[in-house]
């Protein structure tokens, strides 16, 4: 009995020093934790918080009006002007109003919230200013802000209704063609709008811009039940299935069958709403002007570019080439990014362009090898998939070693709707390359590489093996749909060698402080070849400040490994620029637009002016993170 108390009391003289041991580990870790904070507060390491704006209502209105603005975002005291990217455009500051902010049930630990904020501003639109959206930023003594958009139109805008009008007896009375600025205010909120309109009439709903929420929209009829006299009849727009690859659609057609009264209901898909949920619905009827829009500096690898008879040239802008005479009447194309005619194509379906270039039409049927329409390397062929299940075959001629580029375009329904395949065959057996790209990861003990995603390319590179014909085929990715919408513009064609589009770390302002540096990182895309370099310039940089070449730390990536990557992927370069304040460098009530170009270089030769990035810049003083000084100048005028 003794040994055995013995034997218990060890193990309780053994817990009561573990524990002791625990609290000495907990109350180190915590005084270092504490010195590193401390550490980082004094440095002035942490990140200062900058003007952020979140939304604005309304978002959009006509040319030639006046209109009040409510700007609400983080960090927005002591805001004294607003600064739009386009001439014509003029607003005030008027109240700047700290809100009280209500903190999620779940707060993010990795996200700090900051005071909120709304300001007011008295926006002027001249008529001349262009119908589309266009930025515009606030400006405070903490800085300059990112960017939201406000969309000019030529059409009458008006507002939604202060009451809310969820049903068909509440209805907001619209007359169409009209364009309504509304917004989703609570959670769950339906706004409804009720309007005549004529059997035959062509009439289009889109919601052109939407904030912080996923629109939804459905149109009735209300025609009523024998239960309910105010139940409408759905005619259009069931729940769509999406997802991060196949997003809801925010547009739609609809021929009027029976003249009457029809409602357009706007909710949101998962029932979100508040404040900043501000949406702009377009109805519009045949012959209305449809939506502005814009599109990225370069969009070399989108479905959506345009390829037409000048598409080489364009390319040929991007490098240093030695000039070449062009090729003249109806020969075969050999050389980089020439086009030519089949020699087997009748006038009838061919069109030469101003340039010189030709066009092959596509014709059925030429779903079989057999049926294949013959091209040369450069045509440029337009085509349709007229029906699910349809596919089209082209054969063309080539000598070994020849590399090739294969480019698709989808002038009207591209994906997620309409996901062109093509595949590419030799003479004999099946496909060898297909545009269907796949990622492969690693993720388990095994080292088993798994699928990850799959995509289609809008363009992709081949080496001909042997000399001969080969053939090109082109469908849907899942044979099921088809339609006079499913055109695609095809070109097959030789390299060209040039700098692609341009990668730059998400940047949409940049607020230095005196004595601090910003690093910008470029990935430059090498197209096709490219073995040049590339020389970067910054110009309308403000007094005291400086740009220098930096360097960067290689970093193991994590991202899925690429398949035939040398088919799809073009190569790239980063490169790094670091801008200084120095210490001395003078504040900035207004922010510079600085303008960063690149230049290709080959041979020694150097290129024209390519554009990379434009962006605001100012100089400001620290300001105290808790501070809300400066309210004084938020009467200024712009």
């Amino acid at each position: 009995m003794v040994k055995s108390r013995q034997h218990h009391k060890r193990p309780g003289f053994a817990g009561f020093g573990a524990c002791l041991f625990g609290v000495a580990c907990i109350a180190l870790l915590w005084f270092v934790s504490s010195t590193g904070r401390l550490q980082a507060q004094s440095s002035g390491d942490e990140a200062l918080p900058e003007p952020t704006l979140i939304s604005v209502f309304p978002p959009g209105g006509q040319q030639g009006s006046r209109i009040e603005l409510e700007i609400r975002g983080e960090a927005l005291d002591g805001a004294y002007s607003v600064v739009f990217g386009s001439a014509g455009m003029e607003a005030q500051v008027g109240e700047v109003e700290q809100l009280e902010r209500r903190e999620p049930a779940r707060p993010s630990p990795k996200k700090k919230s900051y005071p909120l904020f709304r300001v007011t501003a008295r926006l002027t639109v001249d008529s001349p200013v262009p119908t589309g959206t266009h930025p515009f930023r606030l400006v405070s003594h903490r800085g300059v802000s990112n960017a939201l958009h406000f969309r000019v139109d030529e059409d009458t805008v008006t507002s939604e209704i202060d009451t809310p009008h969820p049903s068909v007896r509440q209805a907001q009375e619209i007359d169409v063609p009209v364009i309504v600025n509304g917004r989703i205010g609570e959670h769950g909120e339906l706004d409804a709008y009720g309007f005549d309109a004529v059997a035959g009439q062509e009439l289009t709903f889109e919601i052109t811009q939407a904030a912080h929420f996923e629109p939804r929209l459905a149109l009735y009829r209300p025609t009523g039940s024998w239960l309910d006299p105010d139940r409408p009849t759905r005619l259009l727009f069931r729940e769509q299935v999406s997802s991060d690859l196949i997003p809801v659609r925010h547009r739609f057609s609809y021929r009027v069958a029976d003249s009457g009264r029809y409602l357009l209901e706007v909710g949101s898909l998962l029932g979100k709403g508040g404040p900043d949920c501000g949406y702009q619905l377009r109805v519009l009827t045949a012959g209305s002007a449809p939506q502005a829009t814009s599109e990225p500096t370069w969009t070399e690898r989108h479905f959506t570019r345009k390829i037409d008879g000048d598409w080489p040239d364009r390319l040929r802008s991007r490098t240093v080439l030695q000039e070449q005479p062009r090729s003249q009447g109806r020969e075969t194309a050999t050389g980089a990014g020439s086009l030519a005619v089949s020699p087997d194509a009748s006038p009838s379906e061919t069109d030469r362009t101003p340039q010189g270039l030709a066009r092959l039409l596509e014709r059925e049927p030429n779903e079989l090898r057999t049926q294949a329409l013959p091209a040369s390397i450069g045509a440029l062929i337009d085509g349709t998939i007229g029906a699910p299940g349809d596919r089209d075959t082209y054969v063309f001629e080539g000598e070994a070693g020849t590399r090739l580029i294969l480019e698709l375009a989808t002038p009207r329904l591209g994906p997620p709707h309409f996901n062109p395949r093509v595949e590419f065959y030799e003479d004999q057996g099946g496909p060898v390359l297909a545009n269907v790209h796949k990622y492969e990861t690693v993720y388990n003990g095994g080292g088993i590489p798994s699928s990850f995603l799959k995509t289609v390319e809008p363009k992709m590179a081949y080496t001909l093996e042997r000399s001969g014909r080969f053939f090109v085929e082109v469908r849907d990715v899942t044979s099921r749909y088809g339609g006079p919408d499913y055109e695609y513009r095809l070109l097959v064609r030789t390299p060209i060698p040039h700098v692609g589009a341009f990668d730059v770390d998400p940047v949409e302002r940049i607020n230095l402080v005196p004595g601090k540096a910003r690093k910008l990182s470029i990935v430059t895309h090498q197209e096709e070849g490219y073995a040049g370099e590339v020389l970067f310039a910054c110009s309308n940089l403000p007094p005291g400040v400086q740009v220098f070449p930096g360097a960067d730390v290689e970093k193991k990536s994590s991202a899925p490994v690429s398949k035939q990557e040398e088919s799809f992927l073009p190569g790239s370069k980063k490169t790094t620029l670091v801008l200084l304040a120095e210490p001395d460098a003078p504040v900035t009530r207004m922010p510079e637009w600085i303008r960063i170009t690149a230049r290709p270089v080959v041979g020694g030769r150097v290129g024209a002016d390519l554009p990379v990035l434009e962006v605001p810049l100012m100089v400001v003083t620290p300001v105290d993170p808790e501070s809300n000084s400066g309210e004084g100048d938020s009467q200024s005028s712009s």
